[in-house]
């Protein structure tokens, strides 16, 4: 059985930075072409980083209504 994160983990563990479209889509629990058209769209900010497009952790979690969990508790944001 795999270990599978969730939007809460990442609320909770600040380490990831940086999440590709295909893991983004996976923690909000919604298909990864919705979450492209979103991007794409200009609905959500993303990064290019190399040939990926990346969506920031507080990118990601204001998308998810959960912007004021953006920062653990006990952490500095970058």
């Amino acid at each position: 059985m795999t270990d599978q994160r969730t939007i809460t983990d990442v609320q909770r563990d600040g380490s990831q930075l940086f999440f590709g479209v295909s893991d983004a889509a996976a923690l909000l629990g919604i298909d990864r072409r919705v979450l492209s058209k979103t991007m794409s769209d200009g609905n959500i900010p993303h990064r290019i980083v190399g040939d990926r497009r990346c969506i920031t952790r507080r990118d990601l979690l204001a998308f998810a209504g959960l912007e004021d969990l953006a920062v653990p508790q006990g952490t500095e944001e970058l």
